[in-house]
């Protein structure tokens, strides 16, 4: 069960959606367009997740 969850610099989290769900491989497609949209670099990743999105 995961969640994709905006990380502000600030340390504050802003959850995109209120509830888990299952399906990780499509919330990792969905953050990392997310963060190409919004120029980001990559994240490093930790056991197949991304550690901050």
């Amino acid at each position: 069960m995961a969640r994709i969850v905006f990380v502000m610099q600030s340390g504050d989290r802003l959850p995109l959606m209120r509830t888990y769900s299952a399906g990780i491989p499509g919330k990792q497609a969905v953050a990392e367009a997310i963060r190409e949209f919004l120029e980001l670099p990559p994240v490093e990743m930790e056991d197949g997740l991304a550690a901050r999105i």
